[in-house]
């Protein structure tokens, strides 16, 4: 993957872009970076090649297929190497944990029967309008209405199995969640309501009141921002402020439906929508370092040539890139090595490495398995497992980068 391109920008914005390189490397302790990693880390945190090239998948993203040439090149996390090749490594994780891991989920549905037959009228709706698109949304509700499998119990009652999984660890996560009272819904937003009723704990409750619920246990619940949300700020924007008044606390940390991000538009959205944190830059098919690092940035505003306010936590690794047959389609074994291989890079940075598993996956074979050995391996290897707003608070009180 090309380090950057910068033939299309601007002179002024290419100086602009590597001061923000260089005030990027300084907060990692480089104080005199060569030109190449300058030029290197400003193309990559800057998205100079996204911005430039005119590739989009079927969602409208910038995104890699595995059969792509360019896949191997994203497991490299380039300016972290170089980094270290300079030998600079600065821990900077609680308690001297030697890497930070970053436990994340999106909460595209919570049961295996609360709003699947409103969601399927909804893509039969997006199929009539389109009938072009029925490669897409045959295969995308294939994948949401399978069957479960085992003795697996819906996935809504099982919530608690995830956060028992990581406090066994002394680790937090963050649930990303779709907002209350929506209207207008894409076809593939959420499945289930506020108002819907579920078990939590073994309690009949609202799914509202199980995100409470999970808030008042010290988990973080984020905003799951709605399909077109990301090139919307009224919409993003209302979403968040829903999602405030429904939980009665602030709402920082966000990650977009399907990963939409417009590399243009999208980081000036989520500043004024009042996004804080978001965790969106990854990839859907694939696994690994979609702007050349690990660590945590401010996206970059291009039309302002200037840092937004909102700081980037890159998502690594995700269930369904690692295990789905339409992406990598790997086995556990070698999903494992892998999770293992990224936290090697990690551990010898110093970095962070963010995952994002799906509840509802739960009921997929070796899903949570998976999981499990994930968190067992981090956790013997004395990673710090966080949610993404824990994460931020302690990067930015400590690096203070960009403030």
């Amino acid at each position: 993957m090309p380090s950057s391109d910068s033939t299309l920008v601007a002179p002024t914005a290419i100086a602009a872009e590597q001061d923000f390189a260089r005030r990027f490397l300084a907060s990692l302790g480089v104080r005199s970076p060569t030109p190449g990693l300058v030029e290197l880390t400003a193309g990559r945190l800057c998205l100079r090649e996204e911005r430039a090239s005119t590739e989009r998948d079927e969602w409208g993203n910038w995104d890699l297929k595995p059969s792509d040439s360019r896949a191997n090149e994203a497991l490299v996390p380039v300016i972290d190497r170089a980094i270290a090749a300079e030998g600079v490594r600065r821990p900077r994780w609680p308690d001297g944990k030697r890497f930070a891991l970053c436990l994340t989920h999106d909460v595209d549905s919570v049961s295996d029967g609360v709003g699947r037959s409103e969601y399927v009228w909804r893509a039969l709706g997006a199929l009539s309008a389109d009938p072009r698109s029925w490669r897409r949304v045959g295969s995308t509700l294939a994948r949401t209405l399978r069957p479960s499998r085992g003795d697996a119990t819906d996935s809504l009652a099982s919530f608690e199995r995830w956060i028992d999984a990581e406090a066994r660890f002394g680790f937090r996560s963050t649930f990303f969640v779709f907002a209350p009272r929506r209207r207008d819904r894409h076809w593939t937003d959420a499945h289930y309501d506020w108002q819907d009723t579920t078990r939590y704990r073994g309690q009949s409750m609202r799914v509202g009141e199980m995100f409470g619920a999970i808030a008042a246990e010290g988990w973080e619940i984020g905003l799951h921002g709605s399909y077109g949300s990301a090139r919307s700020l009224d919409r993003l924007k209302s979403e968040r402020g829903m999602l405030e008044l429904g939980l009665g606390s602030p709402v920082t940390s966000a990650r977009q439906h399907y990963l939409n991000f417009d590399s243009v538009r999208s980081p000036a959205i989520m500043e004024r929508a009042g996004i804080r944190i978001d965790s969106t830059l990854g990839y859907n098919r694939i696994v690994g370092y979609r702007a050349g690092t690990t660590f945590p940035f401010p996206l970059w505003n291009a039309a302002a040539e200037a840092a937004t306010d909102v700081l980037e936590i890159p998502l690594i690794a995700m269930d369904c890139s690692l295990l789905e047959s339409g992406a990598l389609g790997l086995s556990v074994e070698d999903a494992t090595g892998v999770v293992r291989r990224m936290m090697d890079d990690a551990e010898a940075s110093g970095g962070c490495i963010t995952l994002n598993w799906h509840p509802d996956h739960l009921a997929r074979d070796g899903y949570f398995e998976l999981y499990e050995v994930v968190l067992s391996e981090a956790a013997s290897r004395g990673a710090w497992g966080c949610a993404s707003g824990e994460l931020a608070a302690w990067w930015q009180a400590q690096s203070g980068i960009l403030q």
